[in-house]
């Protein structure tokens, strides 16, 4: 079976300081100064017991049964100074299907990212990020895409009052082409498509420990290609809505926790009827 990373799988949340944003699966404008550095500890599980085929939903059946999907990652940041930064993403999937047969364990591919500061009002701010995945997985296993991808995202915060804060993310990421040797001994290039995010965000502070959070994130998979043909059968658009919530342990220390509930789903594409996250963030 195949397994497919969910579409925002990979959580870009960066926050804890002042000024930053509290949101768990939207990334805030936040860059670290010169000589600070922010330490990500995040955890996901997804059961995936359900396929989106020309946007209509199926259990998934005898012959491709659904999987239990978890991922863990460590993402490490570090200010540069004049308002850049630049971080690694270590990720390590878990994934089994529920009858037994397949299934996987292992490192996916790492992230190197580097950041810009775009500007820093009192009431907004804004940044840019280069993101690299480095292919250092095993794709044969399903712990890899086999190929490395790039990726161009763009951050901005709004403070709407003194407790409630907007976020908003618009990223795209492009993968490389991957070339293989088919049954016959030929070689066949396969694309996964471009993909594009716009994430939303509101932030409500209760007090000075406790942030309440409601996320909106949208997603657009392009077809797949194998052998510069487009494939009928992929492609995908996927809107989740997930509350969650930040509690500040210190000034440097936090823990989070958010539950994503897929709305709309069109195309084609692997399912799952929640997904949940749990994650600590540490400044200094």
């Amino acid at each position: 079976m195949k397994k497919i990373v969910p579409l925002g799988a990979l959580f870009w949340a960066f926050l804890a300081q002042p000024g930053a944003a509290f949101t768990v699966n939207t990334a805030g404008s936040y860059v670290p100064e010169i000589g600070q550095f922010e330490i990500l500890e995040y955890l996901s599980y997804s059961p995936y017991e359900l396929k989106a085929i020309n946007g209509q939903l199926f259990a998934a059946n005898a012959e491709e049964p659904g999987y239990h999907f978890a991922e863990a990652w460590s993402s490490l940041e570090v200010g540069l100074g004049h308002g850049i930064s630049t971080s690694l993403v270590v990720p390590f999937d878990v994934w089994r299907s529920f009858d037994g047969q397949g299934g996987a364990t292992g490192l996916y591919d790492l992230t190197w990212t580097l950041a810009r500061k775009l500007w820093d009002a009192e009431a907004h701010s804004g940044r840019v990020r280069l993101r690299v995945d480095l292919a250092t997985g095993n794709a044969d296993q399903g712990l890899g895409a086999g190929v490395p991808g790039l990726g161009f995202e763009h951050a901005s915060e709004y403070a709407l009052t003194s407790q409630l804060k907007g976020i908003v993310n618009l990223n795209y990421f492009y993968r490389l082409r991957r070339t293989m040797v088919d049954a016959q001994g030929g070689l066949v290039t396969d694309w996964p498509g471009q993909r594009i995010q716009f994430h939303t965000a509101l932030e409500w502070g209760l007090n000075d420990s406790v942030a309440l959070i409601v996320e909106q994130m949208a997603s657009w998979q392009e077809a797949a290609h194998e052998g510069r043909r487009a494939q009928s059968e992929s492609g995908s658009a996927l809107v989740q809505l997930a509350p969650g919530v930040t509690w500040m342990l210190s000034p440097r220390v936090a823990l989070q926790a958010s539950v994503l509930i897929p709305v709309i789903r069109q195309g084609y594409q692997d399912a799952y009827r929640w997904s949940a996250v749990f994650g600590t963030v540490w400044d200094f």
